[in-house]
């Protein structure tokens, strides 16, 4: 029998029990406490995204937990007109591994662009949580990107529309992994890098307009928003990663030191 919990998340004084913000579905998978650590998750995610983007989505988080779910999903249901829609694998809720900041940064600011959006989500779980949850589990970002080669003039083709990497078909590929890291990576490298403005704030902004132009589909949106066309946006990007993994690697015996008992380094 299907198990459905309705949890009122953080309603008004005086506001109608019959307007829930967050409801939860299940197939009966889950314990109804793992329904409500989900909904308590949500509410919690959507005032992450919401103040860190300063965007805000009003309507209600409708989630689906099924077996029948092999990935996570919210940004297609965004297409299909169905915003607030999230399905979730019954085995992430129960491992505790559900991907929920990805999935709520699509509710409140999908994109068009399916590269920047998939970059946006996976950015901000990666900044605001320290779960190892799908699409990167916890993977550096610039350091799983500096070992493919992947070419962002083709990540950047991906939409609504048209999508190759992040097709049904490729959602068990390394090169759909790879995608991931190389979106996520991008959009750190945009909102992180100095060279983009003096601090992160500025950076943001930036990047919300270059964003906007995303979702309206222009085509010279980074020569817009930048000042420069993407080649060249890619060859700092790499360059900058590049530089990351060698840093990385140059520290990494240092801290094998420091991390051996005093008797060990004597």
């Amino acid at each position: 029998m299907k198990h459905q919990l309705e949890e009122t998340i953080s309603q008004k004084e005086g506001e109608a029990a019959e307007s829930p913000r967050v409801v939860v579905n299940s197939d009966g998978s889950v314990f109804e406490r793992e329904s409500q650590d989900i909904a308590k998750q949500v509410e919690e995610a959507d005032k992450i995204v919401s103040d860190y983007l300063d965007m805000r989505f009003d309507g209600a988080y409708r989630i689906d937990i099924s077996r029948q779910h092999r990935t996570s999903m919210a940004l297609l249901h965004v297409y299909k007109g169905n915003r607030g829609r999230m399905d979730f694998p019954t085995i992430s809720v129960r491992k505790g591994n559900a991907a929920v900041i990805h999935e709520t940064t699509h509710v409140i600011a999908p994109n068009y662009n399916r590269f920047l959006a998939e970059g946006l989500a996976v950015y901000i779980q990666d900044k605001f949580s320290q779960q190892s949850v799908p699409p990167t589990f916890g993977q550096d970002l610039h350091g799983g990107a500096s070992e493919s080669e992947l070419k962002l003039e083709d990540l950047i083709k991906e939409t609504r529309d048209y999508y190759y990497y992040w097709s049904r078909r490729m959602s068990q590929s390394q090169e759909r992994r790879n995608a991931y890291l190389h979106a996520g990576s991008f959009v750190k490298f945009l909102i992180e890098n100095k060279a983009y403005g003096a601090d992160e704030k500025s950076r943001l902004e930036r990047f919300k307009k270059l964003y906007a132009l995303a979702d309206n589909g222009e085509g010279r949106m980074f020569d817009i928003a930048y000042g420069k066309p993407l080649p060249e946006m890619e060859k700092e990007w790499r360059s900058y990663i590049s530089g990351q993994k060698q840093r990385s690697e140059m520290l990494e015996p240092m801290l094998a030191i420091n991390q051996k008992p005093v008797s060990a380094r004597l």
